[in-house]
């Protein structure tokens, strides 16, 4: 269930009712009351309820009086704290928290590798082939896209043959105009008939078989505060090579992705003509079995299994 800012008390007595005696809270700085927040983790440690959170991300957002550091005596009462990155832990570390962080991988979802398509990388590389790009996330301003149409009409100039699906679902009503300045963009541009803009949300299931029939997929992110990508995961989890912009937010998959040498519309177009004409190898593409085992360790199933196991040993040991 969700429940908004003024529903701090009905939580606690629903989670009083249920019996429960451990909590996994999936942090982020915009989804709580700091105040109500401490307020709840104070109330339902008292009564013996383990507590263990999530921290997606450990940099304070600017323009903001949102800062962890008001929260290290309420993180203190946690079991544990997860986060994504060396970063993340030395950032905890500077403001006191030590003892009860660890460093747990972000996920990545299950998919049949079986089922993914033959791509340009698989097949005798022509330059008489369409080049399939993709991109996934939420539409937020954030994440370049318009940068990313910019460097597609520029290839376009250049003669490649290539399309790009755009899966960018709606975040919200308050950002709907990032999608409809897309779809501007991309008539002023003239690409409607290479650029497919989706604003739909889709199921986890339903975005990795779309993503599966691309030959590429990028994320050209401008800035971001989060430690981690959950999108860039869905790219990795259908075995295709991935290409993102030099920001820390992908840190943490450095290994597995290959990066833009910039973030503008003709850094993007030069190094998606370098792939394509001059068939740069990539990391995924060359199909390493370091790489695929390591992705494997980091599927869903594994880490459920890893992070049971995790509460279980606490439980134990607090009895």
């Amino acid at each position: 269930e969700s429940y908004g800012i003024d529903n701090y008390d009905l939580l606690y007595e629903k989670i009083k009712l249920s019996s429960i005696n451990t909590i996994i809270i999936q942090f982020n700085y915009n989804f709580f009351d700091f105040s109500e927040f401490s307020k709840l983790i104070f109330r339902l440690t008292h009564d013996g309820i383990q507590i263990s959170i999530f921290l997606h991300s450990t940099t304070d957002p600017k323009n903001n009086d949102k800062k962890l550091v008001n929260l290290v005596s309420t993180f203190k009462k946690c079991k544990r704290i997860f986060v994504h990155t060396i970063s993340d832990l030395n950032n905890l570390k500077n403001i006191g928290l030590i003892e009860n962080v660890i460093l747990f991988p972000h996920g990545v979802p299950e998919f049949n590798q079986n089922d993914y398509k033959q791509s340009f990388f698989d097949r005798s590389l022509s330059k008489t082939k369409s080049f399939k790009i993709a991109t996934f996330g939420f539409c937020l301003p954030n994440k370049g896209f318009d940068e990313l149409i910019k460097a597609i009409r520029i290839l376009k100039d250049r003669n490649i043959r290539l399309s790009l699906n755009m899966y960018t679902s709606i975040y919200s009503n308050e950002y709907k105009y990032v999608f409809d300045d897309l779809q501007k963009l991309i008539k002023e541009l003239a690409v409607e008939d290479i650029v497919n803009l989706h604003g739909d949300f889709f199921s986890d299931k339903d975005s990795l078989r779309l993503l599966s029939y691309s030959d590429l997929i990028v994320f050209p992110y401008q800035h971001s505060n989060e430690s981690s990508s959950a999108a860039v995961r869905q790219a990795l989890a259908v075995n295709k090579p991935v290409v993102v912009t030099p920001l820390d937010i992908f840190n943490d998959v450095s290994k597995f992705v290959d990066y833009f040498r910039g973030f503008s519309s003709n850094e993007l177009a030069e190094d998606l003509c370098e792939i394509y004409v001059n068939q740069k190898q990539l990391t995924l593409s060359s199909e390493t079995n370091y790489t695929h085992e390591v992705i494997k360790k980091r599927r869903f199933s594994v880490l459920s299994t890893r992070l049971s196991s995790i509460i279980h040993s606490l439980i134990i040991n607090d009895n």
